[in-house]
């Protein structure tokens, strides 16, 4: 049950941000970039010797999200290899408990 109400009480905040990465500069970059992050970390699954699509549904959000993103060419070729970089450097790393 409390997992909920953290849920409701996070869920404003997280909606602001979803909302300003649709914006213009630098923190909208940022923004977005941490998105695909978090959204690739669920989609994807990297190892050493491998990089493999955990499911289907998830790669599917991950095509959508990247067209709710899109501005212009010049935001997604900022966006993408930032969150790319982002991704690499925390796919070792348990966030959240291990939920991403």
């Amino acid at each position: 049950m409390m997992i909920w109400i953290i849920m409701i009480v996070f869920s404003p905040f997280m909606a602001f941000a979803c909302w300003y990465a649709k914006s213009k500069g630098i923190i909208a970059i940022f923004i977005s970039s941490i998105i695909f992050m978090f959204i690739s970390r669920q989609a994807f699954a990297f190892g050493f010797w491998y990089f493999d699509i955990m499911n289907i549904l998830e790669f599917l959000l991950w095509i959508a999200m990247i067209f709710v993103l899109y501005q212009s060419p010049k935001q997604i070729i900022i966006v993408v290899p930032i969150g790319l970089l982002l991704y690499f450097l925390t796919t070792q790393l348990n966030l959240f408990w291990g939920m991403f």
